[in-house]
């Protein structure tokens, strides 16, 4: 015999950066496996855009209108995008450009893929570093990440230590090997 009153909230707009969820990672945190992130036009840098993490989550990162419109700048303080969860080739980040990345031992300025193998297509990885090992990507621990349209340029790897300092674009470590299709290397 009570009455009660609710309202729902309107239908979810999408996972959308930035006018959704202010950004990358955020979006990410509150995505499911199966789930796409739209990344608007425009040049993200700052907290929430750095060391991005799927999170071991089966979802897809896609910029909506291609690399020379949506530009990750990670402004030479840390890395870009962390693969470290067991994600495979349903993890799919596409259509950046991956700029100004830094790491420092662990290797992978631009991307790093420890024990994991995502997809990673169209995307511009370029201007990264890393003191030892990988300044655009290093695949270590038996990742196998497929990159299709890839471009790599201007990367550096740089160390003090004698036999460091490997793979100004890609390094590959401890049973790694990546499928590259179409991709270029400059």
């Amino acid at each position: 015999g009570l009455c009660y009153s609710f309202t729902t909230p309107a239908e979810f707009p999408g996972f959308l950066v930035p006018s959704v969820y202010p950004t990358i990672q955020a979006a990410i945190d509150d995505a499911s496996d199966g789930d796409t992130i739209w990344v608007a036009d425009g040049t993200y840098t700052g907290e929430g855009n750095f060391d991005i993490d799927f999170e071991g989550k089966a979802i897809t990162v896609r910029s909506e209108n291609g690399p020379e419109k949506c530009i990750i700048d990670f402004q030479r303080e840390r890395r870009g995008f962390n693969f470290h969860s067991g994600e495979d080739d349903n993890s799919v980040l596409d259509g950046f450009t991956i700029t100004k990345g830094f790491a420092g031992e662990s290797g992978g300025g631009g991307i790093r893929c420890t024990a994991s193998s995502p997809t990673i297509s169209n995307c511009i990885i370029v201007g990264n570093s890393a003191k030892d090992y990988g300044g655009g990507m290093c695949n270590s621990y038996g990742s196998h990440p497929t990159l299709i349209n890839c471009t790599f340029s201007q990367n550096s790897a740089e160390s003090t230590v004698p036999m460091l300092g490997n793979g100004g674009g890609m390094c590959n470590l401890v049973n790694s090997n990546p499928k590259l299709i179409n991709c270029t290397f400059a």
